[in-house]
């Protein structure tokens, strides 16, 4: 099979599972942006000091909660830094999906589905259609899932490294002012672990469950003849 129909179809397949899902980020706007004032403030020294005695009434309620009264510019920063971190997480997502040498069980995936409705008419397309894409739109909300899981753990050592840069920033890079405690590179270190351990389970979950549906749909659509014509 050409290059270029593989290409072609491993894109549209890819196009599928590399969203990522924009509400992951509103908790590390949210806390990142109250931890910011509260450094500003000189209220502490590190981002679990800031997040001492503050529950979630006083960080965000709505008449008294410490996030509405953060400046825009520093919202704005922690919006730029939540856009940061989904292109960091894409990144990582287009890495694993390039290093899983798909291209190979593509071209037999395609193989297959082309083979398999070869002989049906499209009458008998429509219904085998409908169901693969029942099937994996149930399939999507699972892998989407995952994917929620494995962004939410990225923010936790994210929130931790932007923090203590701000602070050491705002102190002029005087790295002593910092109290960072144990249990925060405890904490740190454990979400990072957990979002690793979460980003390969939802690759693999993507490759065995997702990608080989999806090509079946693009199959009885006609989709895949088309590109194997065009080349």
């Amino acid at each position: 099979m050409a290059e270029n129909t593989l290409d072609k179809v491993k894109e549209q397949c890819l196009e599928l599972v590399l969203n990522i899902i924009p509400m992951s980020q509103v908790g590390f706007v949210f806390v990142t942006a109250v931890v910011v004032k509260r450094m500003s403030e000189q209220h502490a020294r590190s981002a679990f000091d800031a997040l001492t005695n503050l529950g979630i009434r006083n960080m965000f309620g709505p008449d008294s909660g410490m996030f509405w009264t953060v400046d825009i510019l520093n919202i704005g920063a922690c919006f730029f830094l939540a856009l940061l971190n989904a292109r960091v997480i894409k990144a990582a997502l287009r890495h694993s999906f390039k290093s899983s040498r798909i291209s190979g069980k593509l071209e037999h995936w395609i193989g297959a589905a082309t083979s398999a409705i070869t002989d049906l008419d499209k009458d008998e397309r429509a219904p085998l259609r409908e169901s693969i894409a029942a099937e994996l739109e149930k399939r999507m909300k699972r892998y989407y899932a995952k994917r929620l899981l494995c962004e939410v753990l990225f923010s936790i050592p994210a929130v931790l490294v932007y923090t203590s840069a701000y602070l050491v920033a705002l102190c002029h890079f005087k790295i002593a002012i910092l109290n960072i405690s144990w249990i925060e590179c405890i904490v740190g270190a454990i979400g990072a672990i957990l979002c690793f351990v979460s980003h390969r389970d939802s690759v693999r979950y993507a490759l065995a469950k997702i990608v080989p549906l999806q090509v079946y749909l693009t199959a009885t659509t006609g989709q895949v003849a088309f590109f194997i014509d065009a080349d």
